[in-house]
């Protein structure tokens, strides 16, 4: 098998002189020569005596001679071998003008090194002959044979296997380098030169440097080439045409290594290779604190503190400095060697021992970056580190390390040690930060506790002791009080803290020599000298057995900002003769807030208490039994009174078995209005009325005895609005409410009517008296409603717009026939209380519940600054309202599809009502709007359309209302744009846990919000969920138990 060969010819063959070839390959054992000639001389046309001519070559031979290198005290001859090649006889009278000659030596067994020379020459011999002829007689006269010519050309193989030197193996005289880079640590451009290399054979031909950006490459976290044949750069010089210096400037900061390749002609090489750091965009960050270990103070202080003044001292600053750009790509980690290439095996073409191996011969170990790796900490070399005491320097010192503990420092109360360090990297880049310690080791002063006994305007509580204290420290100041109440219900009970706290040290502007109300510390603050401490008696918690045995003990902790502390106490006894304790607090300021004829509406205050108010309790005049009221409510409506009448209402509070005083109000109800009188032309109206009517009522027999329908009956009394095609050009009204910047865009169509008689209300009794909302399909008034006995009430009526289109009176009627004849009532849905068909004007208008307090998002957004226990009840309370509500419109297969908190109304005792949902819309056409999606709001299978929703859509939406309900009408996905909304949820981005949601609460969104709709819980288990969660029993929808539950 051939393991390698060399070819080459032969240049110019018309030059004489031989061709020169360098090969670095020694051992040869088949030789094949080829060799050719051509003759093709310019002969003139024979003259008529010549019968015959041939001119051409005629013979040839190889002649091979093998010189070897001389040896010292030795003669060596020249090995001189022939290979003839097939001659023709000059007599023969044959020649050829082109000639071939091969020769083959199977068996060249000479040996050849370095410095040996192989000549071959092929030679060539050209003649030929004529024959004469006598013109006298035309017979042969004679043949004239011509001598030979010779030809040659020669090869002259010149063999070389020793590679390159460079001067520095011996001595170099003008301080010559291998491989020279300007600066190993850079911020430009990279600069490369070397010199000094020599061979004394073949000499010195090319250089080829390359460039790699080096990597980790173990888990040692080393540097290497990653790719050791692929460098991102390589470009080639000749010997003859250096020009210096050759500079590369890389794209990006990083560790790189140089290599560079010098080699002769005969392609010896030899390689050298330097490491380069370039970086032109590092820093040093500041980041971590720096730490005092051994401080006494609270981490809490910004200055830091010690409180003693005979142990060591730590100096902590590990992770304060990073260069973050070296530490995290290791750019000053050690770099391995350059792993030999093209030795061993290869797995293509097995042994690859007779290749040229690249291996480094000059590798860097010396300057800034070398092999070696750099010390560093987080990409520091080095840092130097001052200490100063009281502003004199005491020490200075240079070393690589990021903690420092010093001993025996003298040093007294009142001392500041101030520590300078400044951090350097390999690039030069510094940074400095100083830190502060404080020496103070003795104790604040306190003076006794004293209690207030005067009358306090300024007291923090209602019910409350003001306790007064001197306290000191005039080395440190004050850092704050602490205070705890202890409480021992007798003396067999175990003690329990009931409330804790912190009062920070009271500082002042300045502080005047010899004002004895305040004090200054050598640091320059000043502080005040007398604290005092509000304490609530609620704080006590003391039930009833246990007031006239219980005792509470204060206790005060004066601490300094050394983190000293100097302790007092004081008692509280005789628990019972303090204010608020043992008081159960009745209602205030009860009082009527509306008045009529048959219904009063009540209201009051609630008042301060330390019990926790669970209910009220109310008891009317004319009824034997008391009324339960919610916790929460502050208004109550009385009603089935009768007019100008006397009532008395007691209202209690109640606070968990415990009852309060009774308040007591007392009212007269308002007179009845009078009737309007008759005309005698009135009258007779009437009695033709009754005529009527007996008519009406006996084809209303007839109807129903004939099968016919109650409906039409009384279509005479209905407008009844009959489905037409829309006419061209009509201007349509888009049929849906809502921001603008929430939607994508749908569609959506309408229905018919049909009433029963007890919701047509005569347009007569429906007065209209202020505008609450309107929207791009309707408007929603305020407006009073007389009903039976000329009861007048408050309804929520809808009208549609001006100049309303056909299409927008189908859709009413289909709302308004929905809401009829499927919802029916529920506590949490919005009632529907009739419609007005009669009026041409309005057309057909839905009168619904009238909710005082407006959408939930507006009460949201009114109460986000004022957080506190009542408030957060409340949200359990919605949550509760609402879902009950969802629960029972799934129960009746209705889908919501819109389900936010704007969508819920709130009455004046803040009942959730659920609005906001009508008839299914029916399938699109091409020329129709898109449908406009609030996306925020929608579940992902609705993103596109809602028609396709599900019971479990609208569950998606709920656990949206009640992200929106706990934190108090924040947007939903308030960090993403209405776009990135779609594309982010079904990616799985889902909302953080809101601030004021429990655990429960918001594991419940979590569930709501699963991807697969049948993950999601149903309305029924969300409600028996929260019925268990608020204690409440199974069958009781009036009230939720929340107030027992309190975190």
């Amino acid at each position: 098998m051939m393991k390698y060969n060399f070819v080459t010819d032969a240049s110019d063959p018309s030059d004489p002189r031989p061709d020169e070839i360098w090969s670095n390959k020694l051992e040869y054992n088949y030789l094949m020569i080829q060799a050719s000639a051509q003759f093709d001389p310019e002969v003139p046309a024979p003259p008529e005596y010549i019968k015959e001519a041939e001119f051409g070559v005629v013979s040839s031979s190889i002649t091979v001679t093998l010189s070897k290198i001389p040896r010292p005290g030795q003669r060596v001859e020249p090995i001189i071998k022939e290979y003839p090649c097939s001659e023709i006889s000059g007599t023969s009278k044959k020649s050829y003008s082109f000639w071939n000659c091969t020769v083959v030596e199977k068996n060249f067994v000479y040996s050849i090194e370095s410095g040996d020379n192989l000549n071959v020459t092929s030679n060539f011999f050209s003649g030929g002959y004529r024959d004469l002829i006598n013109l006298n007689n035309r017979r042969p006269f004679k043949t004239d044979k011509y001598t030979t010519l010779p030809s040659s050309k020669s090869l002259l193989f010149k063999f070389d296997k020793i590679p390159p030197e460079h001067c520095i193996t011996y001595n170099c005289r003008n301080g010559e380098t291998p491989l020279k880079i300007d600066k190993d640590v850079t911020t430009t451009a990279i600069s490369l030169t070397w010199s000094g290399y020599e061979d004394s054979l073949s000499g010195m031909y090319r250089y080829a440097w390359e460039i790699f950006k080096l990597d980790k490459v173990d888990i040692t976290q080393r540097l290497g080439e990653i790719e050791p044949l692929n460098p991102m750069k390589i470009e080639e010089v000749f010997h003859s045409n250096l020009t210096f210096p050759i500079t590369y400037k890389p794209p990006v900061a990083g560790m790189y290594s140089v290599i560079l390749e010098a080699s002769d002609r005969a392609n010896n090489s030899i390689y050298a290779r330097q490491l380069v750091l370039y970086d032109n965009q590092s820093s040093i960050e500041q980041k971590a604190a720096i730490l005092f270990p051994t401080r006494t103070s609270s981490s809490e202080i910004l200055d830091v503190w010690q409180s003693n003044l005979d142990g060591d001292i730590t100096i902590d600053w590990s992770g304060h400095f990073v260069n973050a750009l070296h530490h995290d790509n290791g750019y000053l980690n050690e770099v391995l060697e350059y792993p030999v290439q093209f030795s061993g095996r290869d797995p293509v073409v097995g042994s690859i021992d007779n290749f040229k191996q690249k291996y480094i011969s000059f590798d860097d170990d010396s300057g800034q970056r070398s092999k070696t790796g750099v010390p560093n900490i987080l990409g520091i070399t080095n840092f130097t580190i001052q200490m100063k005491l009281n502003g004199k320097v005491l020490d200075e010192d240079i070393k690589l390390q990021d903690k420092k503990t010093m001993k025996g420092l003298p040093r007294k109360d009142g001392d500041t040690l101030e520590v300078g360090i400044k951090a350097s990297d390999i690039m030069g880049h510094q940074s400095t930060d100083t830190a502060k310690l404080h020496f103070d080791s003795t104790k604040p002063s306190l003076d006794e506790i004293a209690k207030n006994s005067g009358i306090v305007t300024d007291m923090s509580y209602t019910y409350g002791t003001r306790m007064t204290f001197k306290a000191r420290d005039e080395d440190s100041g004050i850092h704050e009080i602490r205070y705890s109440l202890e409480r021992r219900n007798s003396v067999n009970e175990p003690i329990e803290v009931v409330e804790s706290g912190e009062v920070p040290g009271q500082l002042v502007q300045r502080c005047e020599p010899g004002d004895n109300t305040c004090y200054c510390v050598k640091m320059g603050r000043c502080y005040k000298v007398e604290y005092t401490l509000d304490v609530d008696h609620c704080w006590f918690n003391v039930s009833k057995k246990y007031l006239d045995s219980a005792i509470i003990d204060l206790k005060i902790d004066a601490v300094n900002s050394a983190g000293l502390i100097t302790a007092k106490s004081n008692q509280f006894s005789n628990i019972r003769s303090l204010s608020g304790i043992g008081y159960y607090s009745a209602p205030d300021n009860l009082r009527v807030v509306k008045s009529g004829y048959n219904s009063v509406q009540i209201g009051w205050n609630k008042s301060e208490s330390c019990y926790y108010l669970t209910e009220f309790w109310l008891k009317r005049s004319d009824r034997g039994q008391k009324e339960k009221v919610h916790r929460l409510n502050r208004f109550e409506e009385i009603g089935f009174l009768q007019p100008e009448t006397n009532y008395t209402v007691e209202l209690i509070a109640g606070y968990d078995g415990d009852m309060s005083d009774p308040v007591i109000i007392v009212f007269t109800t308002e007179k009845k209005p009078e009737e309007v009188g008759l005309t005698a032309g009135a009258k007779a109206g009437i009695g033709i009325g009754i005529i009527l009517l007996i008519i009406i009522i006996v084809l209303i027999v007839g109807f129903i005895y004939t099968g016919g329908t109650l409906f039409n009956v009384i279509m005479g009394r209905t407008k009844s609005y009959k489905k037409e095609d829309d006419k061209e050009g009509q201007h349509k009204r888009t049929l849906f409410s809502g921001d603008e910047d929430v939607y994508i865009y749908g569609v959506g169509s309408g229905g018919g009517v049909n009433l029963p008689l007890a919701h047509i209300v005569p347009k007569c009794d429906i007065a209209l008296q202020e505008l609450i909302a309107q929207g791009k399909f309707a408007k929603v008034y305020k407006a009073s409603m007389t009903g039976k006995d000329d009861q007048q009430s408050i309804v929520a009526a809808k009208l549609l717009l001006e100049n309303f289109t056909e299409d927008e009176q189908r859709l009413m009627c289909a709302k308004i026939t929905f809401m009829s004849d499927v919802i029916g009532e529920h506590p949490n849905v919005l009632q529907f209380i009739g419609a007005v068909v009669d009026n041409d004007i309005w057309g057909p208008t839905m009168l619904l519940e009238y909710c005082e307090m407006g959408q939930l998002i507006t009460w949201l957004h009114g109460n986000k600054k004022s957080v506190n226990d009542d408030i957060i009840e409340r949200l359990f309370q919605f949550s509760y309202g609402i879902v009950k509500g969802m629960a029972y419109l799934t129960s009746i297969n209705v889908i919501h599809r819109r389900l936010a908190a704007r969508n819920v109304l709130l009455t004046f005792v803040l009942e959730p009502k659920i609005t906001g949902f009508g008839p299914s819309v029916v399938d699109t056409t091409d020329d129709q709007k898109a449908e406009r999606v609030p996306v925020r709001w929608v579940a992902p299978e609705c993103f596109q359309s809602t028609k396709a929703a599900t019971e479990k859509s609208d569950v998606w939406s709920f656990g949206i209302i009640l992200y929106e309900i706990f934190t108090l009408g924040d947007q939903p996905y308030p960090t993403l744009t209405t776009e990135n909304v779609v594309p982010k949820v079904r990616h799985g981005h889902r909302m953080n846990r809101p601030e004021l949601a429990d655990e429960f609460n918001y594991n419940l969104m979590t569930r709501c919000w699963s991807e697969d709709q049948g993950d999601r819980p149903k309305f029924v288990e969300l409600q028996n969920m929260y019925q268990r969660f608020m204690n409440g029993e199974p069958n009781d929808d009036d009230y939720s138990n929340y107030s027992r539950y309190r975190e």
